[in-house]
């Protein structure tokens, strides 16, 4: 699990909530090159399975530097209850997912989790992964005539929202 968790976080661009007082989300760069993109923030309810709240943004990160993208409460996400996840995902020109990051509003413990249903298919040697509701830390796993080894996924241990697809 730390190694996936540490994986994301040298990824070269990163998005990540910051809460606190307020909540903030940042953008990092730490590539050689600018990164620019659509930020779409979600503030997704888990009892109904859609997002309450979204806002758009678009922001340009120069290289080797981090920059706060939105305050939450100034672009009119004010106060929620704890049932949300908060997610962001940055889309480059093509639509390609550049950085993703989903955070919790509370305390894992405190949090019900619905019960998710995967839906897996594999495409040119890769798994491509949706789900109905919310799945928090989906973990991949294998095996090949009960035999364990020789599985490695290039992610695992993720959370996966409705309407998005993984492909691993």
């Amino acid at each position: 699990h730390a190694y996936y968790a540490i994986r994301r976080a040298f990824e070269p661009v990163i998005l990540s909530f910051e809460i606190g007082n307020y909540i903030w989300l940042w953008a990092i760069n730490d590539s050689p090159n600018p990164a620019e993109g659509t930020v779409n923030i979600q503030l997704f309810h888990l009892d109904r399975n859609k997002a309450s709240q979204e806002i758009t943004r678009f922001v340009t990160i120069p290289p080797g530097q981090s920059k706060v993208v939105v305050r939450l409460d100034e672009a009119g996400i004010g106060l929620f209850r704890r049932e949300h996840i908060l997610s962001a995902t940055l889309s480059g020109k093509n639509g390609e997912i550049i950085a993703r990051t989903n955070s919790l509003t509370d305390i894992e413990r405190h949090i019900a989790f619905p019960n998710a249903k995967l839906n897996m298919l594999v495409k040119n040697d890769e798994l491509v992964i949706t789900t109905d509701k919310f799945a928090h830390t989906v973990v991949l796993d294998g095996d090949s005539g009960g035999e364990k080894l020789g599985w490695f996924f290039e992610d695992n241990y993720f959370d996966l929202l409705p309407g998005e697809v993984k492909t691993v």
